[in-house]
Formats: structure tokens, sequence, C-alpha cells
């Protein structure tokens, strides 16, 4: 799962590099790696300068994580919300 779940947001990291304009990505997840992608935000934000990751530092929880998908579903087809 953990795989999974770092492979995602790196996929959606490396999307957001393709913009110029500043960007602003929200991302929220399991408990278990909050740490992990808020790392990983920063590192990207650090090279990054046009992009701003923000991290939901409380899990959502597994209910969390099954609404929002279901609410990205009929939003725009899973795509991740992107503000710029």
């Amino acid at each position: 799962m953990k795989k999974i779940t770092v492979s995602l947001v790196m996929a959606l990291v490396l999307l957001a590099g393709n913009v110029f304009a500043e960007e602003k990505i929200r991302i929220a997840g399991a408990g278990g790696m909050i740490t992990l992608v808020t790392e990983l935000a920063k590192a990207y934000m650090a090279e990054n300068k046009h992009v701003v990751i923000e991290v939901n530092q409380k899990s959502i929880e597994s209910t969390g994580g099954i609404m929002s998908a279901a609410e990205a579903r009929s939003r725009s087809a899973c795509q991740p919300e992107v503000e710029g």
C-alpha cells in the first residue's frame, strides 16, 4: 500500500512540474504517510518555486478517502485538485 501511495504522490508532484504559473496542490491521505509526503512535498517545492503543495496534517482515514475518491470521480474523473 505504501508503494502505491508513494507512487501516486510522486506522479501528482511530477505532473505539477509541467506548469509555469504558481500552482497549489492539496494532498490528504492516510496518517502513516503524512510525514513522508510532507518531506517529499518540501523537497519538490525547494526545486520548483512555482509549485505550492499543501499536505493535510490530519489523517482523513478510510472513510474520508472513500468519500474524496467518490467526490473526485463525480467532479473531474479523479484528477487532482489544482489551483492557479
